[in-house]
């Protein structure tokens, strides 16, 4: 319960979500695929 109220303390004070950084994770990957399929 206490990593739960730290975590929701943190998300608070930055803004952020924990599900933020996972969907930002495929991003780049699609962005660099995108990127490869235009130079070839």
């Amino acid at each position: 319960m206490e990593l739960a109220d730290l975590s929701a303390a943190l998300q608070e004070k930055f803004g952020v979500s924990a599900a933020m950084p996972m969907m930002a994770g495929p991003m780049p990957g699609a962005a660099a695929a995108e990127a490869a399929v235009e130079q070839t």
